[in-house]
């Protein structure tokens, strides 16, 4: 009785041990932080509608709070331009909070918008902003993402 007994216990866990699949590696996002994967580091933008646009280069100058994306080459950039560069909300006024596009054909200013520093720390900043008016129907969904100080 006890070697059915020991065999049986054996087979429960053979059936075990066969059935538990190894995890992919693909399968596991241990180093995913909360609420899934991270935009990576840069600066995108949608600009009237079409599709994401990636800059090229992107520095921000701490004297002059100003962060400048250059995309498609040099002739086309974006210059943001905050009253002040620490984390928080800045509603476009085209005084002392301006996002302007500056394109081979001219330059056009945004007459409304926000932009939204969420983080400056380590020479880095992070945000996202929208804007429209000027010649830009709308920029939506614009991020940037631990851009260098220059």
């Amino acid at each position: 009785m006890a070697t059915i007994k020991y065999l049986l216990i054996a087979a429960i866990f053979s059936t075990l041990i066969i059935s538990c699949k190894k995890e992919d590696e693909g399968d596991s996002c241990s180093t995913c932080p909360v609420g899934g994967p991270s935009e990576p580091a840069g600066f995108r933008f949608t600009k009237n509608n079409g599709a994401t646009i990636e800059a090229d280069s992107t520095f921000f100058f701490p004297a002059t709070k100003i962060i400048i994306a250059y995309y498609q080459g040099m002739t086309n950039r974006i210059i943001i331009k905050t009253s002040a560069q620490t984390a928080g909300t800045y509603n476009v006024n085209g005084a002392s909070n301006t996002v302007t596009y500056i394109e081979p054909l001219g330059s056009y200013n945004a007459t409304s918008g926000s932009i939204i520093i969420t983080a400056n720390a380590n020479n880095k900043i992070s945000g996202n902003f929208t804007s429209s008016g000027g010649g830009i129907a709308s920029t939506i969904g614009a991020q940037f993402k631990d851009i260098p100080k220059k």
